[in-house]
């Protein structure tokens, strides 16, 4: 699962790299697991750091729509 999410991370780097808007979906969905399992782990403030991350990745999709 995790090595799933890492490959998730990398691809939405390299699609924002080419300027794909996708590349914010791929990291939506790659912070909302690392959360996920940060939270399982009690490993609280980093789930939080992923979580602002979502949220960042969310508003950049936002952003990227118009």
């Amino acid at each position: 699962m995790t090595w799933m999410l890492v490959v998730l991370s990398i691809v939405g780097v390299i699609l924002n790299i080419y300027h794909h808007r996708y590349g914010f979906l791929f990291w939506m969905i790659a912070n909302l697991g690392w959360m996920i399992i940060d939270f399982f782990h009690e490993l609280y403030a980093q789930a939080f750091l992923f979580g602002v991350y979502f949220l960042l990745a969310f508003w950049g999709w936002l952003a990227w729509e118009k």
